[in-house]
């Protein structure tokens, strides 16, 4: 995949990474430009776009090269060479003032940049990413009940490495006292990372070898806002608003998340207003399933 870095309305800077495709390739001449989606990847916590094209055999653009669809990869706000939205509007969380900014700024950007032989655009979101793209999505579906449709065609999101019930260690560790000072940044250990997110043997162990380039410091606000924006049955107002079509994959080893059946559907489950669901456990993956031997299915 290919940097790119580009200027936002708000005179920010978003980075990241694309794969478009050539006009004349084969795959891309098979799709109708209406029909065809511009997919737009968010990474999760500490990692970045680069999540995306880990390395060879790890690359949404094996995808997008196969299926005709061309692929951004975004660098969140604060990550790498895009823009701080600190500090955010005063009452506003992190995660709150990340769908601002992706509402206003990042998506209208990318459509206008990327999305000119396209009919829509699709989210895929990656655990902490997930919260943001909910709450936006709910506006656009808020916007167009008024007939006010935003600068993006959004028609869809798909979602993996997030739920509704964590796991029995992080809800123990969520029940410590928080750290004082406040962070505004912090990395996790990149073994403990590991182990947590890709642990031995659900990845290649190539993929090891990427670690260090793919950790990124990470916002603690990202963490720490979390709970109050989707905590407590909050998830379910959020996901409620939403319309348009969703997909959930949640890994059955998830290290955050419990990876069960019964979850899965309590997840898909709040989104009452979608027009379509489609969710599922995804058996043996780990949370971090675009790294792992799972993401190789395309």
């Amino acid at each position: 995949m290919q940097p790119f870095k580009l200027t936002l309305p708000n005179g920010g800077t978003l980075t990241g990474l694309h794969n478009l495709l050539e006009p004349s390739s084969p795959a891309y001449t098979a799709i109708v430009h209406r029909n065809r989606p511009l997919l737009i990847a968010i990474h999760g916590g500490s990692y970045s776009s680069t999540y995306f094209d880990a390395d060879q055999k790890h690359s949404a653009s094996l995808c997008s090269n196969g299926l005709g669809v061309p692929v951004v990869s975004i660098d969140r706000p604060s990550y790498q060479g895009s823009s701080s939205f600190y500090p955010s509007e005063e009452g506003k969380t992190y995660h709150e003032a990340l769908a601002l900014w992706l509402h206003r700024y990042i998506l209208p950007t990318l459509w206008k940049e990327y999305g000119k032989e396209c009919g829509s655009m699709v989210l895929h979101c990656h655990s902490l990413a997930t919260p943001s793209a909910v709450i936006l999505a709910g506006w656009v579906a808020q916007e167009r009940a008024k007939g006010e449709g935003p600068a993006y065609p959004l028609a869809g999101l798909t979602i993996s490495g997030f739920g509704t019930q964590n796991t029995p260690q992080i809800v123990e560790q969520d029940q410590q006292p928080p750290p004082d000072p406040r962070p505004e940044y912090f990395n996790l250990p990149i073994d403990v990372k590991d182990d947590r997110m890709i642990p031995k043997g659900t990845a290649n162990r190539a993929i090891y070898k990427q670690s260090e380039r793919l950790d990124n410091r990470m916002p603690y606000a990202e963490i720490a806002d979390y709970k109050a924006i989707w905590g407590d049955g909050h998830w379910k107002v959020l996901c409620g608003k939403v319309e348009m079509p969703v997909m959930i994959g949640l890994a059955e080893f998830d290290a955050l998340w419990i990876g069960t059946e019964e979850h899965v559907k309590e997840f898909a489950g709040g989104f009452t207003a979608s027009e379509r669901v489609d969710a599922s456990v995804v058996k043996g993956a780990p949370h971090c399933m675009e790294l792992s031997y799972w993401a190789q299915g395309c």
